[in-house]
């Protein structure tokens, strides 16, 4: 062990490169309450990043979370935040249980496939819900009347 000493510690550091290449580093955005971000093009960055999100918000995720978030598009998670991983986009916002929405409204997110996890805070923040809909392209206003 001790004559190839070196060599192991020189490749344990060319690992540690590599892991590093691999990590995308993301750009988050926030309305209100709401953080986004564009995809990375892996799994690994995009967790990290959620994970970094949620820590600067008080929750340090647990392992079965993150592998969790790795199966599933959209969690619960320490039932304060949700998580939703589009195609595009990840979405993460306080947890708020669907109570009384109009029933426009509850339309208008089916018809755009918007999260029902996300519903119950988007039905009382606007500017969130108006930066989702940007976000996924539709043109049609809503109304709150």
């Amino acid at each position: 062990m001790q004559e190839y000493r070196e060599a192991i510690k020189r490749s344990f550091r060319y690992l540690e490169e590599d892991n590093a290449a691999l990590i995308e580093e993301v750009c988050v955005e926030r309305v209100d309450e709401l953080y986004y971000f564009s995809n990375p093009r892996n799994t690994h960055s995009l967790i990290l990043a959620v994970d970094s999100i949620l820590k600067s918000l008080g929750h340090v995720m647990r392992g079965n979370e993150k592998e969790l978030l790795k199966q599933e598009k959209s969690l619960i998670v320490g039932r304060t935040y949700v998580v939703t991983i589009e195609d595009n986009y990840t979405y993460i916002i306080p947890y708020i249980a669907e109570e009384s929405m109009k029933k426009e409204f509850k339309e208008e997110c089916r018809i755009q496939k918007i999260d029902p996890k996300m519903r119950g805070y988007l039905a009382t923040h606007p500017k969130a819900y108006e930066a989702i809909r940007r976000l996924k392209d539709a043109p049609r206003p809503l109304r709150y009347d």
